[in-house]
């Protein structure tokens, strides 16, 4: 009996821990990014996203061409991409980011927002676009129908951006007692493969210093890390050789990440 990938795919997503976190504080993915502090949600300059991934989907693309984000966050895709096509649709149910968003695209014309989630965007709101990107907005109720009406929409290329690793995933059940990560990249591209979508996949990893003080910042918001706790991570990545004091007397943390960029060309699947 063939494995069904989907089904996989919501079991883990039920035992990742920011899930159970979020249900635990009776909060929705909006109601975390409408109430996130900007001093911390303006730390992610320093991990080089997209950086690598944003280049390779600008191949294809044109001064014509329309772009569709799904899950845009604060426009780390969108922003950029509208300065390189004809317009980009957001699609984003955070107001929070949406305020962020507008803050970075100021001066741009060429941006559509839809402030829904994506399994409440009606087709008639859509189009078909020469790229559909989703990147780290995966909390959909059904995969499955939220990946095909991805793929309807798609005229061109399809990207799907997700976790395929991070150096900080041993830090974590140090003061997170019921750890548990997200679900590994694998299965949401099984997941595309059993929808019959013949899709590509890379991995790009991002090396960065990120300070210290912010880390703890980013802990204590989300998991009200304890100053024993804090010792403890500080000790750990000590031995692991992850600190590093510059001239001015700041201490960063070296730290990598894996994005894994699964991508379908709608003509090549249909070749097979």
């Amino acid at each position: 009996m063939e494995l069904d990938w989907a089904a996989v795919w919501h079991q883990k997503r039920e035992k990742y821990f920011w899930t159970k976190r979020l249900k635990e504080k009776g909060l929705t993915n909006e109601d975390y990014w409408d109430n996130y502090p900007d001093e911390l949600y303006f730390g992610c300059e320093y991990k080089n996203y997209p950086g690598a991934i944003l280049e390779k989907m600008k191949r294809y693309l044109s001064p014509n061409s329309t772009v569709l984000d799904i899950g845009a966050g604060d426009g780390a895709y969108a922003v950029p991409l509208a300065r390189v096509v004809r317009e980009v649709t957001v699609v984003e149910p955070s107001k929070g980011q949406i305020r962020r968003l507008l803050k970075r695209a100021e001066g741009l014309e060429n941006i559509k927002i839809i402030n829904k989630r994506w399994e409440d965007v009606s087709p008639e709101e859509l189009q078909e676009y020469d790229l559909v990107n989703a990147a780290y907005c995966f909390a959909m109720p059904d995969i499955k129908d939220a990946l095909m009406k991805m793929w309807d929409c798609t005229r061109g290329v399809l990207f799907l951006i997700t976790q395929a690793g991070s150096s900080l995933a041993a830090v974590y059940p140090l003061f997170v007692s019921d750890y548990e990560p997200p679900p590994d990249y694998i299965v949401l591209y099984n997941v595309v493969y059993q929808l019959g979508i013949k899709a590509n996949v890379e991995i790009n990893t991002r090396r960065y210093l990120y300070p210290w003080d912010l880390l703890v910042k980013t802990w204590r918001h989300d998991e009200e890390i304890t100053p024993e706790d804090e010792d403890r991570v500080r000790a750990f990545l000590d031995a692991e050789g992850k600190l590093v004091t510059k001239d001015d007397g700041t201490l960063w943390v070296k730290c990598w990440y894996r994005d894994a960029v699964i991508y379908a060309e709608k003509e090549q699947s249909r070749l097979g």
